[in-house]
């Protein structure tokens, strides 16, 4: 095994935990955005899963779907972050 496999195999882990800890949290609060956390959780879960596919292909680019897949993942992902930090930028105004 590679450093480079190594890595993928972390990262594997690593993103699917992310997904068990946000799907975790947002079971247990009474948060709002749910549909917005399952939505992160689900993202977290597939992009750790696109590294399993990165392994087999040796590639985050080969085959091009693999690229599509994880570029819409990261779109997501920092489309909830941008708005998680503009809800909280509301929320800090209105005190």
């Amino acid at each position: 095994m590679t450093v480079v496999d190594a890595i993928n195999v972390f990262e594997v882990f690593w993103w699917t935990g992310c997904g068990g800890v946000v799907l975790t949290k947002t079971l247990r609060s009474g948060t709002r955005s749910r549909g917005r956390a399952y939505l992160l959780a689900a993202t977290f879960v597939l992009f750790g899963l696109s590294d399993v596919v990165e392994l087999q292909t040796g590639a985050w680019w080969r085959p091009w779907w693999l690229w599509v897949w994880k570029a819409i993942c990261i779109a997501i992902l920092v489309s909830a972050a941008v708005q998680t930090w503009q809800d909280s930028s509301r929320r800090s105004n209105r005190d």
